[in-house]
């Protein structure tokens, strides 16, 4: 183990009810649990390498479904479990998202947080507020108009931008609360059901999605180079504005851009330093493919969908992870800077399936596990999570929890590229939907 990670002696507990967000650090940290509320294949792949996991589910026959953290954390056999297992010491208490109930009962039991509180979260992830938040920073977002339902005119919209319309909700996870709009019936249907909400109308541009993941450690703003979204394929999503997956490297047009994101990141991340803001967030960004001009979409003021995995592609590339600084910041541990806030080995690909249609019409293996293609069909390979010795042409295959309240129904990760440089998917995406694995 490397002697930066003995600095954090003091146990961590991360609540989750989907132990996929509590990973990344779990094999690093001398003290960390992972609490969750649901068995899962990937449990005892994770033991077996001496990862301590309380799971909820496996306790109680009677057990009944917890599908948030601020209800698992509640629960009085896991508050023994973190008393027992933290002894003298205080506990420290991680999770993907901030919640009121997180931080009552944090609060209430004397423990430490490791991460925000849920009001400073909402005001800097909601949608709507972004203009007042960035203040002179708004020139970055996309030109549009900001009001409730209720007051807006389909045809004076449909004038100013032109169709389709794009119309944003403050909050949303997944391309949730984003709507594209071609007809002034479905406009009036939105209207209807959401009258009082306060919303963003914009135009839609040809663009690619690019994110990154930063970290505000003792103010300074550290960065991870761009990935490429994976969104707009109706093989993965019958909703286009659905997140299916990222991809490191970020190939981007023009190498201005890579500087352009990470001045602006910077830039955010000040923003953010000044209002209270501490430890790990994420970015997203549109690159308007005509003009090349740079759009910020997206502030998300905790960890990210893409947080763990990221940490597996530093870890392969012997990179001193990102998310180690967030736990550094609340937990008072003094890390060694990062030289450079990214670096260019790092590659991987991770894809979220979400149209049940097509994932109906195939026969995915129902086992998680890594899967190899050999005689022109994917064969399971072994029963491991091991981001290092994963070969290039293999996929690691997590199959949905259909007890967690999620649109994923299966989940890949692998070091091949999904999406070309012409943005295609690459044929052995196209392999998973036509053959039995």
């Amino acid at each position: 183990m490397n002697n930066w990670s003995q600095k954090f002696k003091q146990p961590i507990f991360f609540v989750t009810p989907d132990i996929k967000r509590g990973l990344g650090l779990e094999d690093v940290f001398p003290n960390f649990h992972i609490i969750v509320s649901f068995w899962d294949e990937l449990i005892p792949v994770l033991r077996k390498k001496g990862s301590r996991i309380f799971c909820l589910e496996e306790i109680s026959e009677r057990y009944s479904p917890v599908n948030n953290s601020g209800q698992l954390l509640s629960q009085d056999a896991v508050l023994n479990y973190i008393k027992k297992a933290s002894g003298s010491s205080v506990a420290q208490i991680a999770f993907f998202k901030p919640s009121v109930k997180l931080d009552e009962i944090i609060k209430m039991k004397g423990f430490r947080k490791i991460g925000n509180d849920s009001a400073l979260n909402r005001q800097i992830e909601n949608k709507v507020n972004l203009p007042e938040f960035l203040g002179n920073m708004s020139a970055y977002l996309l030109p549009g108009k900001i009001g409730r339902m209720t007051d807006f005119s389909f045809v004076e919209e449909a004038g100013r931008f032109n169709l389709p319309l794009v119309v944003q909700f403050g909050f949303g996870w997944a391309g949730k609360n984003t709507y594209f709009i071609d007809k002034e019936e479905e406009f009036k249907r939105l209207k209807k059901r959401f009258p009082n909400t306060l919303a963003k109308v914009t135009a839609q541009i040809k663009a690619l999605t690019v994110l990154n993941n930063c970290c505000l450690y003792h103010g300074q703003v550290l960065i991870s180079p761009p990935a490429l979204q994976i969104n707009g394929f109706s093989l993965l999503s019958q909703n286009k504005a659905a997140t299916c997956g990222r991809q490191w490297p970020a190939v981007l047009p023009d190498k201005r851009m890579e500087k352009e994101i990470k001045d602006i990141s910077i830039r955010v991340g000040d923003i953010m330093n000044k209002s209270g803001f501490r430890g790990f967030f994420g970015l997203d960004f549109l690159i308007e493919e005509n003009t090349g001009k740079i759009y910020l979409t997206e502030i998300n003021p905790r960890l990210t969908a893409s947080s763990a995995f990221y940490t597996y592609l530093e870890k392969a590339a012997d990179c001193l992870p990102l998310l180690s600084y967030h736990y550094a910041e609340f937990s008072s541990v003094d890390l060694p800077l990062r030289r450079e806030n990214g670096k260019s080995e790092i590659t991987g690909c991770q894809l979220s399936l979400r149209n049940r249609e097509t994932f109906g019409k195939i026969n995915m293996p129902q086992n998680f596990g890594i899967y190899g293609y050999q005689d022109n069909k994917w064969q399971i390979k072994r029963v491991d999570y091991n981001w290092k010795e994963l070969k290039k042409s293999e996929i690691i295959y997590f199959p949905q929890n259909k007890k967690l309240l999620q649109s994923e129904l299966a989940r890949i990760e692998t070091k091949m590229p999904a999406v070309s440089s012409s943005y295609q998917l690459a044929p052995w995406v196209k392999h998973l939907f036509s053959l039995n694995l």
